[in-house]
């Protein structure tokens, strides 16, 4: 488990958008689920399915290659744009 943490760190400090991505994905999901955090695994799950559609969605394109290629990240505003890339999901 700290394995996992210590890549997690990393990701973050390197502002890698993609290790972020598989390290919450491949590790931190089942250490949620094993650890009956059943609702930080249920909102990890729906992060990373929001983050990896940021790809293929016209209106954020543009989000996504300032994550990738400019090593940008959102410390603020994130829920708001997970909030409004829901209700483009409901439409």
């Amino acid at each position: 488990m700290v394995d996992v943490i210590k890549v997690f760190i990393r990701t973050e400090q390197l502002a890698d958008h993609n290790g972020h991505l598989c390290c919450i994905v491949s590790r931190m999901l089942d250490i949620f689920a094993a650890a009956g955090h059943h609702q930080y695994a249920k909102g990890a799950r729906l992060y990373c399915q929001l983050m990896k559609q940021l790809e293929t969605l016209p209106a954020y394109k543009e989000t996504f290659e300032s994550f990738t290629a400019h090593g940008n990240h959102v410390d603020s505003g994130a829920q708001e744009m997970t909030q409004s890339m829901l209700r483009e999901q409901q439409k």
